[in-house]
């Protein structure tokens, strides 16, 4: 009964800060999108809260308050864990007021540091390793299967092609006796003898076929931020790095976040021409 009464408590609190939303004062926006990014238990609640922050941000912009749209989208940015809606939204947080620019070189990277980010990373180097049990654990958390999924789509690689390839590492039927390695010593009459893996498969770190390696490790490069190392052209195409420049853009945010800056009013948990 009394979690009950907390969230109506909590319902009647947000329906009333939404009712006092005004298109001249975009800082209103902000306050509440910063109110639901808080408070969000489901994805539905932070759907929203990035809109009314994408629709403050939009109306700052219009009106030229640049600084306060800049901070729509850096509160924005907090609502992801994703690197690349984090950067996307700290970008043009930059874009829009130049002055935030160290706060932006220090900020804009910190997701390529997450846990789930550096597990994906933990988990494709294992697949490749012949180390199937503990990778399979790390996939099993949805977060690392996220992460993975993110750094695919940076990358331009389909991710039912990364699963279909992890599904084929994590079951091995008929393991290697060598582990992959393309030798093993057998000991005879006192003299080491290095003899060709009857078993082998491919060696230890690498798979079956080129592609499926170059896949996963594009993808581990991209969970590790370490594709910035790739210094020569050849390089970081072969790993995927070599995709169109995307300039962020105020106009984005009205496509991607589906919001109509001519119904800037939220009654009843639905946008509105009129309050």
């Amino acid at each position: 009964m009394c979690s009950v009464v907390v969230l109506g408590i909590l319902g009647a609190t947000t329906q009333l800060r939404s009712s006092i939303l005004n298109p001249k004062q975009p800082i209103r926006y902000l306050e509440l999108g910063e109110t639901l990014g808080a408070r969000a238990q489901s994805n539905d609640d932070l759907a929203q809260a990035r809109q009314v922050l994408a629709m403050g941000a939009t109306l700052a912009e219009r009106l030229g308050k640049n600084g306060l749209a800049a901070s729509c989208c850096i509160a924005l940015a907090d609502t992801y864990e994703d690197k690349e809606n984090f950067r996307d939204a700290w970008d043009l947080a930059l874009l829009l007021d130049p002055s935030r620019l160290s706060a932006w070189s220090t900020q804009r990277d910190s997701p390529a540091s997450s846990r789930p980010t550096l597990l994906g990373a933990e988990c494709l180097r294992l697949a490749r390793n012949d180390e199937p049990e503990d990778a399979k654990e790390i996939y099993s958390r949805t977060a690392v299967r996220e992460a993975i999924a993110a750094a695919a789509v940076r990358v331009g690689i389909e991710q039912r092609d990364v699963e279909s390839t992890l599904r084929r590492l994590f079951i091995v039927p008929d393991r290697d006796r060598c582990r992959g390695r393309v030798f093993h010593v057998r000991v005879e009459d006192g003299e080491s003898i290095r003899l060709l893996c009857p078993d082998h498969d491919h060696p230890i770190g690498g798979l079956g076929d080129t592609e499926r390696l170059r896949m996963l490790l594009a993808i581990e490069l991209e969970c590790l931020n370490a594709a910035d190392n790739l210094l020569d052209w050849d390089s970081a195409s072969a790993m995927h790095q070599n995709q169109p420049i995307k300039a962020p853009g105020i106009g984005s945010l009205i496509e991607q976040y589906g919001i109509d800056p001519t119904r800037p009013y939220l009654v009843s948990g639905r946008w509105s021409a009129k309050p």
